[in-house]
This record gives structure tokens, C-alpha cells and sequence, in this order.
């Protein structure tokens, strides 16, 4: 049946196997999923410092990932879980951190959310922090190299989320 291998041959394997790995890894500092997720890690890091920053304290990156998918209007649990790729009960714990904080309340039977007064202040905030990013970055980059990479990325996702590329965002969903 099954023969038990050589001391060469465990040697071998264990060699091609690092050999795999390594070039796994070496292949994943470039592969385009994780460019874009280290891109989306750093964005939202650098937004919650400069949120930290203005005094928001409370402020954690998975707040921000949520706000960011829901409507500016009122969005269902449901629509936000799926938009923010979240479980139910953990977008139902999120939201419910985010309505102590008075940034949010839950309305039609606590199956809808939407901003408070104080989330809109928040989500000004969140422009504005935007806007000083794009500076920030404007100054790093060559001129239009941001349009570029928007319009890149308009392409490359294109009705992803139901928009077209070039299509300008729905006026209920912020980004």
C-alpha cells in the first residue's frame, strides 16, 4: 500500500515546499487584491488618525468602513451588511456602537439607519478629511495621476456595485 518515504524525499518536498511559499509570498506583495486591500487599510488608517487628530477619539476604523456604505439617506441592515461585507449581527453591533456614540439611530422597527445630527457633522468631518488627503497625495503624485487612478478603477470595477464606470455616485451613497 503506502510506502513510507526516505529521509531524502521528506527533504525534497519540505524544499519545494518552502520554495512554493516563498514564491507565494513574493507573488502576493504584488498581486492587484492585495495592492487594493493594503491601498483600503492605509486610506482608512490615515482617516482615522486625522480623525483622531480633530478629537474623535471614538472613531475606529470599522465606524468609518460602515458609515462610508451607508445612504445619506436611510439604508437598510441589510443593504449596509452586504454593502460593507459584514454579518448581520456584526453590522447590528457596529450600528449599535455608532448610535451610542449619537452618530446614527436605527428607525422603521430597527431594521433602517441613518445619520443624526451629529453623524452629518461626522460626515462633513470625513470630506473635508478626504479633500486634505487628496492634497496630501496631489503633492506626492504628478499632476492627474489621481483622475488616472479613478478612472483606472472606474474601469477595472464597473457595475461591481451597480454603478458604471464613469458614472458619478448615486446622490444618497457616500464614499
Amino acid at each position: 500500500m503506502g510506502e513510507a518515504m526516505s529521509k531524502e524525499e521528506r527533504h525534497s518536498r519540505n524544499r519545494s515546499g518552502s520554495e512554493s511559499l516563498a514564491a507565494l509570498l513574493g507573488e502576493r506583495t504584488v498581486n492587484m487584491r492585495q495592492t487594493i486591500l493594503r491601498a483600503h487599510r492605509g486610506m482608512n488608517s490615515l482617516i482615522e488618525q486625522k480623525f483622531r487628530e480633530r478629537g474623535y477619539k471614538e472613531i475606529r476604523a470599522v465606524h468609518l468602513s460602515v458609515l462610508a456604505n451607508m445612504n445619506l439617506r436611510i439604508t437598510s441592515i441589510q443593504e449596509l451588511s452586504e454593502r460593507a461585507q459584514v454579518t448581520d449581527v456584526g453590522i447590528r453591533d457596529i450600528v449599535s456602537d455608532l448610535a451610542k456614540l449619537g452618530h446614527v439611530r436605527l428607525v422603521e422597527a430597527e431594521s433602517k439607519v441613518e445619520f443624526s445630527d451629529t453623524g452629518w457633522e461626522l460626515m462633513l468631518t470625513s470630506f473635508n478629511i478626504q479633500k486634505e488627503l487628496e492634497v496630501d497625495f496631489s503633492g506626492k503624485l504628478h499632476a492627474g495621476d489621481l483622475d488616472e487612478l479613478r478612472r483606472i478603477l472606474g474601469v477595472m470595477f464597473e457595475n461591481s456595485d451597480g454603478q458604471g464606470a464613469g458614472v458619478k455616485p448615486d446622490s444618497c451613497k457616500t464614499g
